[in-house]
C-alpha cells in the first residue's frame, strides 16, 4: 500500500468462551466503527472486507455516515447480505438430481448395443438391481443428511439465544455448553 494509507484488520470483540461477542451485524459494525475512530477520529474513511467482513464494513460505513463522517469508498469482496434467504434444500436438491439420474439409469430398457451384443437377461437384471441399490443408498443419504442438518440447526439456534442472553446480562459463557463458532454466530 502507498505510505499515506494505514491498513488495519479489526478483530471482533471476544469474551471467555465466546469467539465473537456480537449478536448482530449492527453491533459488529459498532465495534468496528469504535476501533476505526480510535485510530482515525475523522474521515474520509476507506473501508473494506471479505465475505462477512464486507457486510460488516458496509454496515460500518452506514453508521459512520449517519455520524456525519465521510466514507470515500467501501470495498466488498465476495460479500452477501446476512438477510439473504437461506436455501436449506439446495444440497438436497443436488442429491435428488443425482438420485434421479441413478434411478433413470436403473429403469432404462436395454440399449441397442446391449440388444445387439446379446447381453444375457440375467446380466441386464443384475446391472439394473445394482443401480436400484445405489438409488436406495442415495435416498438414505439424503434423509440422513437432512435429519442431521435439522438437529444441528436447532442446537445452533438454541445456543445463539443463549449467547444473546449472556451478552445482555453481562455473564460468562457456561463452561458445560459447547461454544458457538464465528460462522454460527454470523
Amino acid at each position: 500500500m502507498p505510505s499515506q494509507y494505514s491498513v488495519y484488520g479489526i478483530l471482533p470483540k471476544r469474551l471467555p468462551g465466546i469467539p465473537m461477542a456480537h449478536s448482530s451485524v449492527a453491533t459488529m459494525a459498532e465495534h468496528c466503527v469504535a476501533e476505526v475512530r480510535r485510530k482515525q477520529p475523522t474521515g474520509p474513511y476507506l473501508l473494506g472486507g471479505l465475505c462477512a467482513g464486507g457486510v460488516i464494513a458496509f454496515a460500518a460505513a452506514e453508521q459512520l455516515e449517519r455520524q456525519g463522517e465521510t466514507v470515500a469508498s467501501v470495498v466488498l469482496l465476495d460479500a452477501v447480505a446476512p438477510s439473504t434467504a437461506a436455501r436449506p434444500w439446495r444440497v438436497s436438491s443436488q442429491r435428488w438430481s443425482r438420485f434421479s439420474g441413478t434411478l433413470v439409469q436403473a429403469l432404462q430398457p436395454p440399449t441397442e448395443i446391449e440388444r445387439k451384443a446379446s447381453v444375457p437377461p440375467k446380466e441386464s437384471i443384475v446391472k439394473r438391481l445394482a443401480a436400484a441399490g445405489k438409488a436406495l443408498q442415495k435416498i438414505k443419504g439424503v434423509v440422513s443428511y437432512e435429519a442431521l442438518q435439522s438437529v444441528q440447526s436447532l442446537t445452533v439456534i438454541a445456543r445463539f439465544h443463549l449467547l444473546q442472553r449472556v451478552l445482555s446480562e453481562g455473564r460468562n459463557w457456561p463452561r458445560w455448553m459447547p461454544p458457538l463458532t464465528v460462522p454460527e454466530i454470523y
